[in-house]
């Protein structure tokens, strides 16, 4: 297999299939591919009729924008956050945290937090840094 094929229009069950395929995609590293599809049939022209262009367009311009959404979609797809307050959190848990996240293939952010203490006195240590 060398790509995921999903046709997206912009509906939850588009969405979730989006989500499999994206996960999927990585897993089986191949090419993820959308497509932006329309069902004629829920239009209100009755068969045989010619659809004006402006209508068509509009169409269109539905399901490009369904595939921008779905592309940004995927691109969240499997991503990990990591939030670890050092005041709170021990040097342990915060490797085993990081152990747990090296199976993730897509870590866009790793967050720290601590308590603010107006009087310039600090919580928890920054492990690998020296004052």
């Amino acid at each position: 297999m060398s790509a995921i094929l999903v046709g997206v229009d912009g509906s939850d069950a588009s969405d979730t299939a989006v989500r499999w395929a994206a996960k999927a995609a990585a897993t089986e590293g191949v090419e993820l591919r959308l497509v932006g599809v329309y069902d004629i049939s829920t239009s209100n022209y009755a068969p045989g009729l010619i659809i004006p262009q402006d209508v068509v367009d509009a169409i269109r311009q539905d399901a490009t924008d369904a595939v921008h959404a779905a592309a940004e979609l995927a691109k969240h797809v499997g991503q990990a956050l990591l939030v670890a307050r050092a005041d709170m959190s021990g040097r342990a848990a915060l490797e085993d945290a990081i152990d747990l996240l090296s199976a993730c293939p897509d870590i866009k952010l790793l967050l720290n937090d601590a308590t603010f203490s107006p009087s310039g006195r600090k919580f928890g240590s920054y492990y690998g840094y020296e004052d």
